[in-house]
């Protein structure tokens, strides 16, 4: 049986949005269980790495918008990558 589609007006057009349970987890920017995160210190790169390049953007260069939005995507990936981590399985 197919979703139903709810088709929210954005403009000229309609964008499908898919509705049910199915995908309720649709929306997750980083999969945690995706093989390349496996291993422990990718994940950990994933995370620290935005962090450090905030730190660049507002002391090196002087760019206080781009430090935060690399600090804010540096502080979800740590917490979905290491503090969350992958589904035991």
């Amino acid at each position: 049986m197919r979703q139903p589609v709810q088709r929210p007006a954005c403009g000229n057009f309609a964008l499908p949005v898919p509705m049910g349970p199915r995908y309720a987890s649709a929306m997750q920017l980083i999969d945690p269980n995706h093989p390349f995160f496996r291993p422990a210190w990718r994940r950990w790169a994933t995370g620290i790495f935005p962090i450090a390049w905030s730190a660049v953007e507002l002391f090196a260069l002087g760019n206080p918008i781009w430090a935060v939005i690399f600090l804010l995507l540096g502080i979800y990936a740590f917490w979905v990558l290491v503090i969350k981590g992958p589904d035991a399985a």
